[in-house]
């Protein structure tokens, strides 16, 4: 059965410790500062995470190393969706280029060309960079507006409702796929809503720490008779504390 899988991305890329980082992280991290371009340096951090992968999977970034761990439980196709939510920090953004070129690389196309680009009319929920497989599966990134790690109280319920209807449009884009929601990576802070969501769009949850090769997954069934209804969890959970 095809899959869809929808995760949140976060900045590990920069992380020092990991294992594919090089000279390569020091350009990406002055181009980000500068504001300018990086598709050649992102390519190259990419090509290093393959690499990296193939040797020590689980020194690399939380999106990546959790994908590994969750295609030995539940082969990818090329059939399925892999859809990565960012924050509208150019950091997020530029990891978010860097991991889905990675993940089209090692499991769907090795020789796809970059950046991930699209006209206006090929847009799908939002998705302005994505990559189309052959057999109808495909890999994209969407920005979240307003969720950021220095976003006020305010802003930050504004970009929860953006996330709630990002992750609903992408879920009746997709509505036959057995789903499941990545947690790993991104901001932590959105955890329950997405959580709450994934129950309600019947979608599985799955997390891996990344200094353990043990990956969890959740039965949004099960959650669903621990919580009760999650439309009324929704409902009562924006506001001030």
């Amino acid at each position: 059965m095809e899959k869809l899988i929808m995760m949140t991305v976060g900045t590990s890329v920069f992380d020092a410790s990991k294992s594919f980082n090089n000279a390569d992280t020091n350009r990406l991290k002055n181009a980000v500062e500068a504001e300018t371009s990086s598709p050649d340096i992102e390519n190259d951090i990419s090509n290093a995470m393959i690499a990296a992968s193939l040797s020590d999977r689980f020194n690399l970034t939380a999106e990546m190393a959790s994908l590994i761990a969750f295609n030995e439980r539940h082969p990818l196709d090329d059939c399925d969706w892999i859809i990565l939510l960012y924050s509208e920090d150019k950091k997020s953004e530029v990891c978010a280029h860097i991991n889905a070129q990675a993940i089209v690389k090692r499991y769907f196309n090795d020789n796809a060309s970059f950046p991930l680009t699209t006209t206006d009319d090929q847009q799908i929920a939002g998705m302005k960079n994505y990559f189309i497989m052959n057999n109808g599966g495909g890999v994209g990134i969407v920005k979240i507006d307003g969720l950021s790690p220095s976003s006020n109280e305010t802003q930050f319920l504004n970009a929860l409702l953006n996330l709630e209807e990002t992750i609903k449009g992408i879920r009746g884009i997709f509505p036959h796929q057995m789903a499941y929601f990545n947690v790993t990576g991104g901001l932590k802070g959105v955890i329950p809503l997405t959580t709450v969501l994934s129950i309600q769009e019947n979608m599985y949850i799955f997390y891996m720490h990344e200094e353990s090769e043990g990956l969890f997954l959740i039965d949004y069934q099960g959650l669903k008779k621990v919580i009760g209804d999650p439309q009324a969890i929704i409902s009562g959970s924006f506001g001030p504390l």
